[in-house]
């Protein structure tokens, strides 16, 4: 029988998710109305806890729990604060509930967090928010008389409105269907379905051109190999949704209609023709192949040294590849150093084109660097109080060159922090955000059971690439995004320091 906490952290999470869908479909949670609904139901969700818990949630917080909300909550107030001396007073108001909402899901993640179901039912659902995206992103691709895009770009940017936050989206739910997949403790078939989301999943993110996104995926996924102990399956999986991916993305390069903007509608009707074909293959020929192995899995058995020392081949393999690769990128240049003088150049000047499938590997900020110029030309004329949350586009009006197109956001979490909060808010955001990376390692590493230690993995890899690409976007401002990140630290913050080892169910209960 289920107790009655463990079923109101279970409606918190689905209540949390719902939010997620909304905020996700609804522009990212980015504009005030969309923005206000989330954060309404985040604190909802808190005073639910609070009304649930209630000498559980004064009394059964430790130390990190404790220390991490504290410096959440000094970080909200000093953003409460700069309304005082901000150059924009109400959107610095906006951002005050804007990261109110964010502490709220931080607190709820830490309940949340305590029991192993709601935390494999956030993954499950979170997956499935993402893919439900990504088949409503490809839409425009291989349905585009029934799901025009008004905007008439190539690259996608619905439901969440941006490009580059809709490959962070397809990033972070990426890692979380690889382990889902990788996962004998989840049912056969939501691991099935997380197996045929893969494909679709990769693919809208190679439909949005997000380079930042790209690197960001590729270094999680490096951490998630380094620290996940089921690396053999995981791989398994990384090449059954890779393979027909790449394969739909080197024959969408080559189709105009589908990766640049403005194309006629009549060759746009042609090229989704067949990616709807190609599309529907990838992902049945990822579900065929997963099964024929579920199968098979039922009638041989590996021991698991050979595992661990496969797996270890494989990290090793990929690592060595990876360092061959960069050795033989940089000894192919006649000169290195004229090489990284121009790469620096084109970071700081140049401005990769903004459609087809080349641009991925293309150098340039799009601009960034002339913003983080101004972020930290305003820091310096406020190095302790900044000018205030949300300040940056008052201060980028009155600084930006003549006829550059104008921006709202610095593109920079860290540099956002310097410019808006001083040093003292940079010092207090990068502190939760080291401090609570810091305590999700060590919850990662007291985990004993290898399946509960390979969510917190992903958890873990999901987190590093939000960071990441935080690191040069705005993805502070979309709710949709940034509420993932604080829900999840709070899950890594709030698991327990011993979880019993539960065995696996059957691959096919009842057989």
């Amino acid at each position: 029988m289920i107790t009655r906490q463990p079923v109101i952290r279970v409606v918190l999470v689905m209540a949390v998710m719902a939010i997620e869908a909304y905020a996700v479909f609804a522009n990212g949670g980015y504009f005030p109305d969309a923005m206000t609904l989330c954060v309404v139901g985040a604190w909802l969700c808190f005073i639910t806890v609070l009304i649930t818990e209630k000498t559980e949630f004064y009394a059964g917080w430790n130390r990190a729990q404790t220390s991490l909300l504290g410096l959440a909550l000094a970080f909200w107030l000093w953003v409460g604060l700069s309304i005082v001396w901000s150059i924009s007073p109400e959107d610095s108001l906006t951002d005050f509930n804007r990261t109110g909402g964010y502490v709220a899901i931080f607190a709820v993640g830490i309940t949340v967090g305590r029991y192993m179901f709601p935390r494999r039912l956030a993954a499950v659902l979170f997956l499935a928010v993402v893919a439900a995206a990504a088949g409503y992103g490809l839409g425009p691709k291989v349905f585009p008389t029934v799901i025009d895009n008004l905007d008439d770009m190539g690259r996608i940017a619905v439901p969440l409105g941006y490009v580059n936050a809709m490959g962070l989206l397809m990033a972070m739910g990426f890692v979380i269907s690889i382990y889902i997949s990788s996962s004998r403790t989840f049912h056969w078939l939501l691991r099935l379905l997380s197996v045929m989301a893969a494909p679709l999943i990769l693919t809208c993110l190679y439909f949005t051109l997000s380079r930042g996104a790209t690197l960001a995926l590729i270094i999680g996924m490096i951490v998630y190999f380094a620290v996940a102990p089921v690396r053999l399956r995981s791989f398994g999986i990384l090449l059954l949704s890779l393979i027909p991916t790449f394969l739909v993305a080197r024959w969408s390069g080559t189709r105009d209609a589908l990766i640049k903007d403005r194309m006629d509608m009549s060759d746009r009707i042609l090229a989704a023709s067949s990616l709807r074909w190609y599309v529907i293959i990838s992902v049945f020929a990822a579900g065929s192949v997963f099964t024929v192995f579920l199968l098979l899995g039922r009638k041989v058995r590996i021991s698991p040294s050979v595992k661990k020392a496969t797996g270890a081949v494989l990290l090793i393999t990929v690592l060595s590849l990876a360092l061959a690769g960069s050795i033989w990128f940089v000894s192919s240049k006649p000169s290195f150093s004229d090489w990284s003088s121009q790469a620096y150049h084109d970071l700081r000047y140049g401005a990769p084109s903004n459609e087809g499938s080349g641009r991925l590997l293309e150098m340039g900020s799009s601009g960034r660097w002339k913003l983080w110029e101004e972020a930290l030309l305003s820091w310096n004329e406020n190095p302790y109080l900044g000018s205030g949350g949300q300040s940056f586009p008052l201060i980028h009006l009155l600084t930006r060159d003549t006829g550059t197109i104008f921006e709202k956001q610095p593109h920079s979490h860290p540099f956002q922090l310097l410019a808006e909060f001083g040093i003292v808010g940079f010092i207090l955001g990068m502190a939760f955000i080291a401090s609570a990376m810091t305590f999700s390692t060590l919850a990662l590493c007291r985990q004993k059971d290898r399946w509960e230690k390979g969510l917190a993995a992903a958890i873990i890899s999901l987190l590093v690439i939000y960071l990441i690409h935080a690191s040069y976007d705005w993805d502070w401002n979309m709710f949709g995004l940034t509420m993932i990140y604080f829900f999840f630290t709070g899950i890594m913050l709030g698991w327990p320091a011993t979880v019993p080892v539960i065995p696996p169910r059957p691959v096919f209960p009842g057989r």
